[in-house]
């Protein structure tokens, strides 16, 4: 508790917080304003049911994980979208 109270004073987030947090190089009112805009954007999301134009990658905690299945719907797609066609031409002739 002691420990939690010093970082706490020192402005510093917690290294018990730090073990389930993403990276940050913020103090502790940052990190924490920054968290609460990460928390916003990811429940306009689950409110929209969609996908915007547009989304913030650094407020992702990982991104890398979004990024590839963007990669993997979009292969998705594609092949559905290229099977279909071919499906069509087969059935023509």
């Amino acid at each position: 508790m002691e420990v939690l109270g010093n970082a706490l004073y020192l402005d510093a987030v917690p290294e018990t917080w730090l073990k389930r947090a993403y990276p940050s190089m913020y103090g502790l009112a940052s990190w924490y304003t920054d968290l609460l805009l990460r928390v916003r954007e990811l429940e306009s999301w689950i409110s929209d049911f969609q996908l915007p134009p547009s989304v913030w990658l650094g407020g992702f905690f990982n991104p890398q994980s979004f990024l590839t299945a963007i990669m993997q719907q979009v292969c998705h797609y594609i092949f559905i979208i290229f099977g279909q066609k071919m499906v069509k031409k087969k059935n023509r002739n």
